[in-house]
């Protein structure tokens, strides 16, 4: 992400917490925006994506890095944690 700031980019970046970028968001001025989006929540999802729209206009590149680790063998888990990730 940074090198996509770095050469002029405007970038929307989906985070858990407002504070997870750090001091990255200083630099960039209005190129960098934060939405807090709850990726297990489809509307919370979707309210993510018209913020970015009404934000920049259109979205050219998705970037998908969301990662949810659940480290167990499959059957000592349940349907919900596999289906929902914990807030950290």
């Amino acid at each position: 992400m940074e090198s996509l700031l770095t050469r002029g980019d405007r970038v929307v970046a989906t985070v858990w917490h407002a504070d997870v970028l750090g001091e990255l968001g200083l630099g960039y001025g209005d190129r960098l925006r934060m939405v807090v989006v709850d990726l297990t929540d489809i509307d919370a999802m979707r309210r993510g994506v018209d913020a970015a729209c009404a934000t920049m206009g259109r979205i050219d590149v998705v970037v998908s890095n969301a990662v949810y680790g659940l480290f167990a063998a499959i059957e000592e888990v349940s349907d919900a944690q596999i289906a929902r990730s914990p807030r950290t």
